[in-house]
């Protein structure tokens, strides 16, 4: 446990460890109430340089952080707005996310998103890791749990949009949004799930992002990666 910030804080170990960190209290926007923001920490060999950040259904008020291991720019697409930034090693950005943003940069980085509180006592924030678009499957097994109001959110190809198959069945999307920067033409939506055990997988063999994630009034929220290819 530490009193200060320890964004950046690099971890030497002379055999594997499991890292666990972030904030056993916090406020984003301060419409809910105190959440826990705790997530194992990938290992800076498992990161990528290419993400697509997801549409998070409710949740149109997001901040999204990048985290440089060394020294990089970064190109940054959300909605119609492109910035670019320079990161020292160990340094980090925020910005605002509403549906679907596109992160490119030059050495890899860590991307971790926000959900901010939602009003009318209807789920708290909570922190959730963003794999890059280089560590997406083929398909997932996934756990909901009970209690929550549930949903998935996906990131694909465009071109791979159609075609998902959720527990044997095709799945009909609504709300499809779409980023499209240097080669890379991306779609993410999201839809109600609910609890228990889960498998999906795409018709046409593509590979995509999932997240599982759900509100349980002012008090309690949760978002999870489903999953993520390791690098060997």
């Amino acid at each position: 446990m530490h009193s200060s910030d320890l964004t950046g804080t690099r971890i030497f170990a002379s055999k594997p460890v499991v890292v666990v960190s972030g904030n056993r209290c916090n406020y984003i926007n301060a419409k809910a109430d105190c959440q826990p923001f705790i997530e194992m920490v990938l290992t800076t060999n498992q990161l990528d340089n290419v993400y697509v950040i997801p549409y998070i259904h409710y949740r149109h008020e997001n901040t999204v952080r990048v985290l440089a291991v060394n020294d990089t720019n970064i190109a940054l697409k959300s909605g119609n707005n492109r910035t670019r930034n320079v990161l020292k090693s160990r340094d980090f950005m925020d910005y605002f996310h509403t549906t679907i943003s596109y992160i490119s940069s030059e050495s890899d980085v860590m991307v971790h998103i926000y959900p901010h509180e939602l009003s009318q006592k209807h789920g708290d924030a909570y922190m959730m890791t963003i794999p890059g678009i280089n560590q997406y499957l083929y398909d997932y097994d996934f756990m909901v749990p009970k209690d929550f109001e549930s949903f998935i959110s996906i990131s694909v190809p465009t071109n791979a949009v159609d075609g998902f198959v959720l527990d044997g069945n095709f799945v009909d999307l609504k709300n499809i949004f779409s980023i499209s920067e240097e080669e890379h033409h991306f779609s993410s939506f999201s839809i109600p799930i609910s609890s228990g055990q889960h498998h999906i997988t795409h018709r046409e063999k593509a590979r995509f992002g999932l997240w599982v994630y759900g509100n349980f009034t002012k008090y309690d929220a949760y978002g999870y990666s489903a999953g993520m290819a390791f690098k060997t």
